[in-house]
Order: structure tokens, then C-alpha cells, then sequence
């Protein structure tokens, strides 16, 4: 009986640590593909050069029935994003979503690339979201 107690109180004690995820990160299915790359963090020698590309435009290519488009984008240091796309009328919003977990005061710059599918070859309005 003493044993029987032990096990089921272990048993319980595991299934009570295991991390339970409530939520699937689905995309668009015309995100082709998604990368991110940290560039600088606030204190970098880099940093200075890059904070200035912020404000840049959306880099754009249409190749075929293939969209390639990249931005530099000011993140949190210690969060972990996700990237994704949502279609509205003629534009296409790239989405940065940050994800639950630790966050920090720092600042980073990330460049992010999105390779979205444009089976209509047609030329978007693409905006950060």
C-alpha cells in the first residue's frame, strides 16, 4: 500500500511538470519560408549602423510566382518571434508575433525574411505587422 503511494505520487508529480502547449504555431500557407537573423544588439558596435536600415522600406522581389521580402526590424533581446503572413485585399501583411516566454529591457535588430507564394503573379502592398 506504502509503494502504491510512493508510485502515484511520482506519477503525479511528472505528469504535473510535463509542459502542456496550448497552442500550435500554423501559418498561412503561402509562406514558402521564414528566417530570422539577430544583426546587432543595443550596444554592439554594429548597432549604430543598422538602427538607422529600421526605418527602411520593405525590401521586395518578384521572381516567377515567387515573392522575396526582407526588413529589419527593432525586437525585444530576449524574446523568441515567429514569423508569418496574412493576405488582405491587394496587400500583404508580414507578421512578427512575438512568442510567451522571458522577456528583457534590451533591444535587438533582426532581419527577417518571408518567401511568400503569388500563384496570381500579382504585385502586393506588403506592410510590417
Amino acid at each position: 500500500m506504502l509503494n502504491s503511494h510512493h508510485l502515484l505520487t511520482l506519477l503525479l508529480l511528472f505528469i504535473s511538470c510535463k509542459e502542456i502547449k496550448t497552442e500550435e504555431l500554423l501559418h498561412n500557407q503561402n509562406l514558402i519560408y521564414f528566417s530570422s537573423t539577430r544583426i546587432a544588439e543595443l550596444g554592439d558596435e554594429k548597432w549604430l549602423a543598422v538602427q538607422s536600415k529600421i526605418d527602411d522600406k520593405i525590401k521586395i522581389e518578384y521572381i516567377d510566382d515567387i515573392i522575396f521580402a526582407s526588413r529589419f526590424i527593432d525586437v525585444n533581446a530576449c524574446g523568441n518571434y515567429a514569423g508569418d503572413i496574412q493576405f488582405q485585399k491587394d496587400s500583404i501583411y508580414l507578421m512578427y508575433k512575438l512568442l510567451p516566454g522571458d522577456l528583457c529591457t534590451s533591444r535587438a535588430i533582426d532581419k527577417v525574411t518571408y518567401i511568400i507564394k503569388n500563384p496570381e503573379m500579382k504585385e502586393y502592398k506588403l506592410a510590417v505587422k
